[in-house]
């Protein structure tokens, strides 16, 4: 009974049993996936022993919920686009952009808050 046996083994066990899993096999592969071997030597041990408990110590489970852990974190990883606040007249004589591609710019930054700043002057 699976429960049984996760409710009986210790966390130590199961970071024990997590570490067999990692290790390379004769022949130099993993058991695993890269991605996740990588994880683990990376630092990630406890949240991996948290989902293999989670996972009711089921092998083919845990590599399911870890490889998507995984991949969603590195989707999530943030991107930061250099920008900078231009007037109408820039955009138009400076950077020679067209009427309509300013009049989209335009549209885009009044969508987002703080996109667009008011002269504080006028």
């Amino acid at each position: 009974d699976i429960p049984t046996v996760v409710a009986g083994l210790s966390r130590s066990a199961a970071k024990k049993r997590v570490g067999r899993l990692m290790q390379r096999k004769a022949d130099g592969t993993f058991k695993v996936p890269s991605e996740l071997a990588d994880a683990w030597a990376s630092g990630d041990q406890d949240s991996m022993v948290t989902e293999f408990i989670d996972a009711g110590l089921d092998k083919e489970v845990f590599i399911k919920r870890s490889l998507r852990r995984i991949r969603e974190k590195t989707k999530e990883k943030e991107l930061w686009v250099d920008g900078k606040f231009i007037s109408e007249d820039h955009m138009r004589d400076e950077l020679k952009l067209k009427e309509s591609r300013i009049k989209r710019i335009k549209e885009i930054c009044q969508k987002k808050k703080g996109w667009i700043r008011r002269d504080q002057y006028e």
